[in-house]
C-alpha cells in the first residue's frame, strides 16, 4: 500500500493531497517524488543544498521529521506525510 501525502494551502492550485503509487522508503525519496510529479513546488519543499526549509513542516503521521531522523526518517506502507508552510503576517 502507498502512502499519502497531504499538501495544504502550500500548493494550492497544485494539488491538495495525493497517493504516491510508488513505495519511497524514505521522506526524502517522497518528497523527490513530489518534485518529479509537481515540478513547480521544488523551491517550496526545500532550499539549493536540499534542505527543508526552516519555515515548511513535515510530519510523519504526528510526528515532525526533525524529532525523527530529519528527511532521512523511513516510511511505512499506510504511512501519511503531510506538508505545512509557515503563515506570517499582521
Amino acid at each position: 500500500m502507498p502512502i499519502t501525502v497531504n499538501l495544504p494551502t502550500l500548493f494550492a492550485g497544485v494539488a491538495t493531497a495525493h497517493l504516491l503509487n510508488s513505495n519511497p522508503r524514505t521522506v526524502r525519496e517522497a518528497v523527490e517524488e513530489i518534485v518529479a510529479q509537481f515540478p513547480q513546488a521544488k523551491h517550496k519543499l526545500r532550499d539549493l543544498d536540499g534542505k527543508p526549509y526552516p519555515y515548511v513542516a513535515y510530519f510523519l503521521n504526528t510526528h515532525n521529521i526533525r524529532l525523527i531522523g530529519g528527511l532521512d526518517a523511513e516510511l511505512k506502507d499506510g504511512d501519511e506525510l503531510t506538508i505545512i508552510s509557515a503563515v506570517a503576517g499582521g
